[in-house]
């Protein structure tokens, strides 16, 4: 009778159990869906948004939100200051029109400050955090407080120092354009190298390339090409056009030993040196990372898989209650990379890789090279003995 007794408790405990979890599964099955609009500065067909969004929806199933995303592209390069704040205005309310918006993400220095500058109401009203922002504007940002940001800012030294490590040689050029975005490159670059002595920064033109690469060896140095007045390229005085041409066609071509440093993105730059440089080159920014055919090496910056965990865990944090009254502001964690694909055209094998940094786009193939050989040769012999 006693034993029976234990029978009877046992199994109605486990139907309480059992009872209680499919409570749980039903709640969250029957949980309407948090509706996360995330903005992108550039274009739908940038390789670096595929990673991106993959690491979010991942993330945030993780983390156990129910997000529906929606996804935008600003298209930044298309428009200027004024017509791409419109164009965010436009963006955002033709998704308010059939839907209601949980939450805003914004990927990018140009999404966040032209969303920030719409004046609608819901940039202030729904939780919003912003990541891949280079240069963060605390005039613009200040009266946001439903906003939380991680920043990347690109770092100089250690990009200029990379190149030693990764190409033997750390005398690095940039590209820069008249934009405000590389008004603030320039300002970056000239804080970061401020009072470091193994550094040269020759944004000023002190030094000709040539003079770099025969008198200065032993430092690091950064030098920028204007992208749209190529006779400012050079420290001569006379015969500038010249003498700038010519100073850029030596830095991009394969005797050269200058390596080329993306310090922001630009679709116009990256045509130019694209087309010219036959050398490995590096990146202090994310986008065109990895991407096949890509020549950039590798680089000290902020990935897009980081960016998008840092996005998911700040929403989920807010839409369980959990943000903490912390800084608005922090900064996204940085890590060297370098592209295995790549790595291989340049003479680097598995075992010469610099120790300390994340290898990408490393298939099975060149991880197990000895394996691969022996199971290709099997199948090989499989299919004649057949």
């Amino acid at each position: 009778m006693r034993k029976r007794h234990q029978l009877l408790l046992t199994i109605a405990v486990a139907l309480v159990v059992v009872a209680a979890v499919v409570a749980v599964l039903l709640t969250q099955a029957l949980r309407p869906a948090k509706h996360v609009v995330v903005m992108f500065s550039n274009t739908a067909d940038q390789y670096a948004y595929v990673e991106f969004r993959k690491t979010l929806e991942k993330k945030f199933d993780k983390l156990g939100v129910k997000a529906d995303i929606t996804y935008l592209y600003l298209e930044c390069e298309r428009f200027s200051h004024d017509i791409e704040i419109q164009h965010a205005k436009v963006l955002v309310e033709d998704v308010m029109r059939t839907r209601r918006i949980d939450a805003l993400i914004t990927v990018g220095d140009q999404a966040t400050y032209s969303l920030a500058q719409t004046g609608m109401d819901i940039v202030h009203n729904v939780p919003w955090v912003f990541v891949g922002v280079m240069y963060p504007n605390a005039k613009i940002l200040e009266n946001h407080t439903n906003l939380r940001g991680f920043t990347n800012t690109p770092n100089v030294p250690r990009n200029i120092l990379l190149s030693k490590t990764l190409t033997g040689n750390a005398a690095t050029f940039t590209l820069i354009d008249r934009t405000y975005l590389d008004k603030l490159t320039m300002r970056n670059i000239n804080e970061q190298l401020a009072g470091r002595n193994d550094i040269i920064n020759n944004l000023d033109w002190k030094y000709a390339i040539v003079q770099l690469e025969q008198h200065h060896r032993d430092k690091g140095s950064i030098t920028p090409f204007s992208l749209r007045n190529i006779s400012s390229n050079t420290a001569m005085k006379e015969d500038q056009a010249y003498q700038g041409t010519m100073n850029l066609l030596h830095a991009t071509r394969r005797y050269s030993e200058m390596t080329y440093i993306q310090f922001k993105f630009d679709t116009a730059a990256l045509a130019l040196i694209g087309f010219r440089m036959e050398k490995p080159m590096l990146t202090a920014v994310w986008l065109e990372f990895g991407k096949p055919g890509s020549n950039f090496l590798g680089g000290y910056f902020v990935s897009g898989t980081t960016m998008a965990n840092d996005a998911a865990t700040s929403l989920s944090e807010t839409f369980k209650g959990q943000r903490s009254k912390g800084p608005q502001l922090r900064a996204s964690k940085n890590d060297y990379l370098i592209d295995y694909q790549v790595a291989k055209r340049y003479g680097y094998t598995i075992e010469t890789l610099p120790e300390g940094m994340k290898v990408v786009n490393l298939g099975w193939r060149d991880r197990y090279p000895r394996m691969t050989i022996t199971l290709i040769t099997l199948a090989i012999l499989l299919i004649l003995s057949l």
